[in-house]
């Protein structure tokens, strides 16, 4: 891990409450390894977790990296954003690609007999969430988000850190224009605010296909209680979307 995250192995901890993971979703079994995370002070931060889905039947089994800025991480600025977002994508892809070998290269006498094809597909779920100093309404939330069915695109904040997170070159309108595939998906999910109350929370994603990477690039107001919230909302819908690649 710390030489696919470019950093000294002493750079890395791993907290004495973590543990690989074992649970059901639905029929599918799935693992967790336990979070490896920077120290404080290393030059270049993030938060790392690799996990792997074993589908049955007709299904496809996949391996994945959850990686972003540690736990209690200032955050970054839009333009920081771009070059952060690419530099997380490429260390995750690694990361995965690392433990997909790893882990069938460790559970090779579970598979004998199984069928296994690599596929060069990638799956990219991006999630911004954009700190805010007050609680937000639900109608706050969703008027900075939306604008009638589709995304606001009157929103300039919002635009230019959704093009700075896909690193793509053209703003969200004229991509809109020239990738007729490209669509909005809103995603419900729930924070729990500073007050400690669970509250209701919309997050607008914009999908899109790029030869063989399928990207869901997604921002929602953050006003949760420890600043966590595109952390949970990330994971919800790489879940779902999992599910239907």
């Amino acid at each position: 891990m710390a030489r696919i995250g470019g950093v000294p192995a002493r750079d890395l901890s791993i907290s004495e409450r973590e543990q690989v993971r074992y649970r059901f979703d639905g029929e599918t079994p799935m693992i967790d390894l336990p979070r490896v995370q920077t120290v404080e002070g290393t030059a270049y931060q993030f938060d790392l977790r690799n996990c792997c889905a074993l589908c049955v039947d007709q299904f496809s089994s996949k391996a994945w990296a959850r990686v972003g800025p540690p736990e209690g991480h200032a955050g970054y600025g839009l333009a920081e954003i771009r070059d952060m977002t690419e530099r997380y994508r490429r260390q995750a892809i690694d990361a995965a690609e690392w433990f997909y070998d790893e882990f069938f290269a460790l559970a090779t006498d579970a598979f004998r007999g199984t069928e296994r094809k690599r596929d060069s597909a990638v799956l990219e779920v991006t999630t911004i969430g954009l700190r805010t100093d007050r609680e937000l309404t639900q109608d706050d939330n969703d008027a900075w988000l939306f604008d009638g069915a589709g995304g606001n695109l009157a929103n300039e904040t919002l635009c230019n850190y959704l093009a700075s997170a896909a690193g793509v070159d053209r703003s969200i309108p004229e991509l809109l224009e020239y990738e007729p595939r490209a669509y909005w998906l809103s995603v419900p999910a729930v924070a729990r605010s500073r007050r400690g109350l669970l509250v209701s929370r919309n997050v607008l994603y914009l999908g899109r296909l790029a030869e063989n990477l399928i990207q869901f690039v997604g921002i929602g107001l953050d006003d949760s209680e420890h600043g966590d919230f595109a952390n949970d909302v990330a994971l919800k819908i790489s879940r779902l979307i999992a599910g239907w690649v």
